[in-house]
């Protein structure tokens, strides 16, 4: 009994013997564990050195008996040093985030010496015994310094980098181009005479005449739209017929076997009076086979998903033979005797296989056709409306018409096949609410059947421009689709089209800045019909949207002509970006400039400058500040230190800059320390010391803790928001008594 406890403890204590067993040909291991005998297995953070001995991963092994942790190094026989420190004598031991010039001098590994008692940070470069210059300056001339997103082309002339030059005193924005001396042509114009520029989406037949490329001139004076061809000199054919005879047409899916006798193209004939379908082939003068069979005897068809492998046997085309009995699904492979491998993985196909790619993206424009197919179209709906009228069941409610279970399947078997899945038990309950003789109403019902209907059609719709057939669609993708959209919504008809492009990017934006928060480049589509934005935009499809409406919806025009008016009135030098100086003027022009520094250290710049897509980001996080999406732009710009929250140090750092803001403004500053448990209080973070996040999430005063922050006036009315609400009520109360 002894002995067996024993053993039960040596056991416990050895990790080499803990899965001890028969290990064979058929036996798997837990991928935790490796195998280093017949019957022995080790935890994978343990190696063996011996028999007997296990050592885990983060030791290594310097002599027989001594192992040491491997973040330690050894230097003698009994010295062992921190891999983070190195010895530079025998006693000595330095940091390695320093550096040993002499004796009892250290520098850190950010400066480097320039003579025997002077250290520059690396960040500056010596250009004479006295002299430095921050690494993004160059030097011109003894006194001169120029920041390198600048270039010199005189002694006292510097450049913008996104200028150039093109004579002595003409300088032109890189997205200009010259054509004589004097004449430059923005790069969506060209040139097709003297004082003629043309958009690019046209193209000139004659002098005077300018065509839309979507059109093509067949006589002097006649064009066509590109889906007509001309066969005569008045008549015009759509695309989708062919001309066989003076006055006769046909359709392109017949095709014309005789004078009298056309064929749909899914027949083919093999005789004159023979005429097949597609999906039957023929093995004999009088027999024919569906496709989906072939013949492996005079008498015996099988079906194409089997295949035959004995005179009695057949198997499903998605299983393989390995032995006489046993058969392996295809989506698995075999690697031993017992062992098989699921195939969760299909790859691809690369841009050198062009035949697969063109496979691939025809089963996908036939599989969205299927699907389209599948969709009630118009007079479908009609008809269904008609249906769901007619078997109404009194009394009404209200003035809505209403529908028992009873007639809802009754108009269900009436409806055909295709409104199917709407006549179900799960959508009469959950159109069910509180009416005293069970049943729903036939308007929400028909209103869901509509916005299922719309939502497939939508995402058909967005899925052929899915270049990648992945789901999600890229920006260019999404440009693709509103440009398209365009001038389907009337709401849009007085915006002029050299505009489309900063209104395409304008909506685009929107999009990626909430439903892309990890910054990938795609969307998924789901996402896309999930959310709002969609909604949004095509209720600019409505005639008689309201002033206000337009005014709330980012997609309207007046409200893309205000970001982009905006956006010039900032740009005072019209160079088409904006410096620091420029964007300070933004809103009230009362945001802090610790705040937009922040901006240009993490926000896309050019040259030190923001283009109009980094200033769209910008807008919609400060017009949007509740939002989640908009809170991580800002919360990204608050954490200086990358740390993942914000301490009392970094709620300091930013509200030293509303201080002294305040005085500047003549206003007694307000004390930090009051402000800092004012937010503590307001967030409620889940670690008293840290505010994440997701703690602003959480609390629903993000957007006050982040205008307290950075910006004046977000202070300002936060500090008198007492005063605010007392002014407002006695306005209500006066006017009320006028009323």
């Amino acid at each position: 009994m002894e002995r067996r406890r024993k053993r039960r403890k040596h056991l416990q204590t050895h990790p080499s013997l803990l899965l001890q067993g028969e290990v064979s040909y058929s036996t798997f291991i837990p991928r935790f564990y490796y195998r280093v005998s017949y019957s022995t297995l080790i935890p994978r953070f343990y190696y063996r050195v011996s028999y007997s001995t296990l050592i885990p991963r983060f030791y290594y092994r310097v002599s027989y008996s001594t192992f040491i942790p491997r973040f330690y190094y050894r230097v003698s026989y009994s010295t062992l040093i921190p891999r983070f420190y190195y010895r530079v004598s025998y006693s000595t031991l330095i940091p390695r985030f320093y550096y040993r010039v002499s004796y009892s001098t250290l520098i850190p590994r950010f400066y480097y010496r320039v003579s025997y008692s002077t250290f520059i940070p690396r960040f500056y470069y010596r250009v004479s015994y006295s002299t430095l210059i921050p690494r993004f300056y160059y030097r011109v001339s003894y006194s001169t310094l120029i920041p390198r997103f600048y270039y010199r082309v005189s002694y006292s002339t510097l450049i913008p980098r996104f200028y150039y030059r093109v004579s002595y005193s003409t300088f032109i924005p890189r997205f200009y181009y010259r054509v004589s001396y004097s004449t430059f042509i923005p790069r969506f114009y060209y040139r097709v005479s003297y004082s003629t520029l043309i958009p690019r989406f046209y193209y000139r037949v004659s002098y005077s005449t300018l065509i839309p490329r979507f059109y093509y001139r067949v006589s002097y004076s006649t064009l066509i739209p590109r889906f007509y061809y001309r066969v005569s000199y008045s008549t015009l054919i759509p695309r989708f017929y062919y001309r066989v005879s003076y006055s006769t047409l046909i359709p392109r899916f017949y095709y014309r076997v005789s004078y009298s006798t056309l064929i749909p193209r899914f027949y083919y004939r093999v005789s004159y009076s023979t005429f097949i379908p597609r999906f039957y082939y023929r093995v004999s003068y009088s027999t024919f086979i569906p496709r989906f069979y072939y013949r492996v005897s005079y008498s015996t068809l099988i079906p194409r998903f089997y295949y035959r492998v004995s005179y009695s046997t057949l198997i499903p085309r998605f299983y393989y033979r390995v032995s006489y009995s046993t058969l392996i699904p295809r989506f698995y492979y075999r690697v031993s005797y017992s062992t098989l491998i699921p195939r969760f993985y299909y790859r691809l196909p690369a841009e050198d296989e062009v035949l697969l790619q063109k496979l691939r993206e025809e089963s996908r424009a036939v599989f969205l056709q299927r699907k389209s197919r599948e969709l009630l179209d118009n007079e479908e709906l009609q008809n269904l409306w008609f249906l769901l009228d007619k078997n109404q069941v009194p009394p009404t409610a209200g003035d809505e018409a209403m529908i028992s279970y009873e007639s809802f399947l009754k108009v269900g078997e009436k409806a055909g096949s295709k409104c199917k899945l709407f006549f179900t038990a799960r959508v009469y309950a959950k159109l069910l609410h509180n009416d005293p003789y069970g049943r729903i109403s036939i308007m929400q019902f028909f209103n869901y059947v509509m916005r299922k209907v719309w939502l497939h059609q939508t995402r058909i719709g967005l899925s052929l421009y899915d270049v990648a057939g992945q789901g999600y669609l890229r920006e260019s993708d999404l440009e693709n689709y509103i440009l398209e959209l365009i001038p389907t919504l009337p709401q849009l008809d007085g915006l002029e089209k050299s505009f489309y492009s900063f209104y395409v990017c304008t909506a685009v934006r929107k999009f990626f800045f909430f439903l892309d928060p990890l910054r990938t480049g795609k969307i998924k589509i789901q996402d896309i019909l999930a959310c709002s934005f969609l909604d949004d935009l095509l209720e600019l499809r409505d005639e008689e949207l309201s002033k206000e409406s337009q005014e709330s919806n980012w997609f309207s025009a007046p409200s893309a002509l205000r970001v982009y008016g905006q956006y010039l009135n900032l740009d005072k030098d019209h160079n088409g970006m904006l410096s620091k100086e420029e964007l300070s003027r933004y809103g009230t022009g009362t945001l802090t400039s610790v705040f937009l520094d922040r901006v240009y250290q993490e926000c896309l710049t050019y040259d030190g400058e923001m283009d109009y897509k980094t200033y769209l980001d910008f807008v919609l996080a400060l017009e949007n500040r509740k939002e989640p999406a908009a809170l991580q732009y800002i919360f990204k710009l608050l954490d200086m230190e990358n740390k993942g929250y914000l301490n009392v140090f970094a709620l300091n750092y930013f509200f030293r800059a509303i201080q002294e803001q305040m005085k500047i403004h003549g206003q007694e500053p307000v004390s930090f320390q009051d402000v800092k448990d004012e937010i503590f209080d307001m967030v409620k973070p889940r670690d008293p010391y840290k505010i994440t996040l997701q703690d602003l999430v959480n609390s629903g005063q993000g957007d006050t803790v982040t205008s307290i922050l950075i910006d004046l006036n977000g202070f300002w009315t936060y500090e008198n928001r007492e005063v605010l609400v007392t002014n407002d009520s006695e306005n209500t109360t006066a006017d009320l008594e006028d009323t």
